[in-house]
C-alpha cells in the first residue's frame, strides 16, 4: 500500500476511534472506556499494518494489559498497565521496532518516545497532506464539494470553539445559537473536543506506527571519550563512599533486632526510615553512574576494559550490601507497622533494580550493550505482570490483618481506604478482629463499596458479592450490644 493510501486509511480509521471515543465514554464506566478504546486501537493498528509488520509479542502484551486495565482496581496498578500498553505498543509499531533492530540503548529508546509523542501531535496533520483524496470517490457532484466538505471537516472544532465562546460573551449571541439549535451548544462541545482529540492523536499514532520511514540505525550518542584514569577515577571515589558508609554503618546495617531494642539504642522506626528510602536512592542513581561510565571509556585497549569490569563488579558486590541492608530495613519496619502501599512498591522497585542489575553484569560487562535496554524494559513490563497477579491491595490488607493481635492494633481506617482488590481478603480475614474493629472495619467498607460507582472492573464486582454474601451474619453480629 503507498505512503498516501496508508495516510487517507488512518485518516479514515482515527476519524471513527475519535468518534468511538465520544460513545465509549458515554456509555461505559471510565476504566471499561478506557481499555474498550485502547482494545479498538490495536485492533486498529493490526489491521493498518502489513503482515511482515505484526510484531506479535509486543502487541500480544499490550492486549493482556488491556484486560488488567478492568481486572484490578489498585490506581497505582491501573497507572502501571497503561505505562506498559504504552511500551509494548511502541515495541510492536514501526517506531520501537527500528530502534529494537538497530539494538539501541537508553538514547535510541528516548528518541523512540519523543518521535511517538511527535507523531501524537502532528501526525494528523501530515496524514491529511499525504493522503490520496483522489482515491475518495468524486464523480459527479462529489468532485466539486470535496474540497469544501473538507474544508468544513477541519474548521469544525475552531468554530465550535468560538461559538461556545462567543456565546458565554453575550446573551443575544447565545439566545441565536439556542434557537438554532433549540438548546445550549455548551452541550455539544464536550463531545466535539472528545471526538476532536481522540481522532487527532489516534490519527497521528496510527500514522507513526504503520507508515514506512527513513529511521535506519536507531540514533546514539558518540561515547568512549575518557581514559581508564578519568573513569576508574570517578568509579574508585564512589567505591571508597560505598566501602566507608558499609564500614562506619554496620550495625545499623546488619544489627537488626539488638541494636534496636538494646539500652539507647534506636527505635524501629529511627532505624528503618534512618536508611530505606535512602537506600533505594542510592542503588538507583548507581545504575545511569554505571551506564554513563560504560559509555564514555575509551574500551579499545583490553587492559582498560578489564580493569573497568572489575571495578563495576566490585561497586555491584558494595551495592549488594546496602540493598540487603535496605531490604532488612524494610522488613523490620513491616513487622512493626504493617505493610503499605508505598513500602510494597518501592520494595518491588528495589527487587527490580536488582533483576536490571544482574542483566547489567551479564550485558553490558561482557560487551553486549545493546541489549541491555531491552532486557530491561521485558524486565519491567514482567515485574508489572507480577505485580497483577500478586495483587498488592490484598497483600497489603492480608499481612495487616494477620500481625494484628490485642498488642498490635490493626489501622481500619488505612485499610478502609484500599482499592476493591482488597475487599474480599479483608472480609475473610476480619474474622481475628476485635468486635469493635471488625464491625468499624465492615462499616467502612459497607459506606465506600455498596453504592454504584463511574468505574467498573472485575475487583469491584467481587467485592460487591463478598459483601453482599457476609453482609447479614456481620450486620447481625455487630448489633449485639449497641
Amino acid at each position: 500500500m503507498s505512503t498516501a493510501r496508508r495516510s487517507l486509511a488512518c485518516l479514515a480509521v482515527g476519524g471513527g476511534l475519535g468518534i468511538m471515543a465520544d460513545v465509549i465514554r458515554v456509555w461505559f464506566p471510565e476504566r471499561l472506556a478506557l481499555a474498550a478504546w485502547l482494545g479498538l486501537f490495536l485492533i486498529a493498528l493490526l489491521l493498518l499494518a502489513e503482515d511482515e509488520d505484526a510484531v506479535s509479542l509486543p502487541f500480544a502484551a499490550a492486549a493482556i494489559g488491556v484486560g488488567a486495565l478492568v481486572w484490578r482496581d489498585s490506581p497505582a496498578l491501573h497507572l502501571l498497565n497503561l505505562a506498559v500498553i504504552g511500551g509494548c505498543l511502541l515495541a510492536g509499531s514501526r517506531i520501537g521496532a527500528a530502534v529494537a533492530q538497530g539494538m539501541g540503548g537508553v538514547v535510541a529508546w528516548a528518541f523512540a518516545v519523543l518521535e511517538a509523542g511527535a507523531h501524537a501531535a502532528l501526525g494528523a496533520a501530515a496524514a491529511i497532506s499525504e493522503a490520496s483524496w483522489s482515491r475518495v470517490p468524486s464523480g459527479g457532484g462529489l468532485k466539486a464539494a470535496r474540497g469544501p466538505v473538507l474544508g468544513l471537516v477541519l474548521v469544525a472544532p475552531v468554530l465550535a470553539v468560538f461559538s461556545a465562546l462567543f456565546a458565554e460573551a453575550d446573551p443575544l449571541f447565545a439566545a441565536g445559537i439556542r434557537r438554532a439549535f433549540d438548546g445550549d451548544l455548551r452541550v455539544f462541545f464536550p463531545h466535539i473536543a472528545v471526538v476532536g482529540a481522540a481522532g487527532w492523536i489516534a490519527t497521528g499514532l496510527l500514522r507513526g506506527a504503520v507508515l514506512p520511514g527513513k529511521r535506519g540505525r536507531a540514533p546514539e550518542l558518540p561515547g568512549g571519550a575518557l581514559g581508564f584514569a578519568t573513569v576508574g577515577t570517578a568509579l574508585g571515589g564512589i567505591i571508597a563512599l560505598f566501602s566507608i558508609f558499609i564500614l562506619l554503618q554496620t550495625r545499623y546495617l546488619f544489627g537488626g533486632e539488638s541494636l534496636v531494642a538494646g539500652p539507647g539504642g534506636l527505635s524501629h522506626a529511627e532505624y528503618a526510615k534512618r536508611g530505606f528510602f535512602e537506600l533505594v536512592g542510592v542503588t538507583a542513581l548507581t545504575l545511569p553512574v554505571l551506564l554513563l561510565a560504560d559509555w564514555s571509556l575509551d574500551q579499545r585497549r583490553t587492559r582498560d576494559a578489564a580493569r573497568f569490569r572489575g571495578l563495576a563488579l566490585l561497586l555491584l558486590g558494595l551495592l549488594g550490601a546496602i540493598v540487603v541492608s535496605a531490604l532488612s530495613r524494610m522488613a523490620l519496619y513491616t513487622g512493626m507497622y504493617g505493610l503499605t502501599e508505598l513500602r510494597l512498591y518501592v520494595t518491588a522497585f528495589m527487587l527490580l533494580l536488582c533483576a536490571i542489575f544482574s542483566w547489567f553484569a551479564l550485558t553490558v560487562l561482557r560487551g553486549s550493550r545493546p541489549a541491555f535496554m531491552r532486557g530491561s524494559l521485558v524486565a519491567g513490563g514482567c515485574a508489572v505482570a507480577a505485580l497483577n497477579l500478586l495483587d498488592p491491595d490484598a497483600l497489603i490488607a492480608r499481612v495487616n490483618l494477620q500481625r494484628s493481635s490485642a498488642q498490635v492494633p490493626v489501622d481500619v481506617s488505612y485499610l478502609a481506604t484500599l482499592s476493591a482488590d482488597a475487599v474480599p481478603t479483608l472480609i475473610r480475614h476480619s474474622a481475628g478482629l476485635v468486635r469493635e474493629r471488625r464491625c468499624e472495619l465492615v462499616a467502612a467498607l459497607e459506606e465506600r463499596w455498596r453504592g454504584g460507582g463511574e468505574t467498573w472492573n472485575v475487583s469491584r464486582i467481587a467485592a460487591r458479592r463478598a459483601l453482599e454474601a457476609q453482609a447479614r451474619e456481620t450486620g447481625r453480629d455487630c448489633l449485639i450490644g449497641h
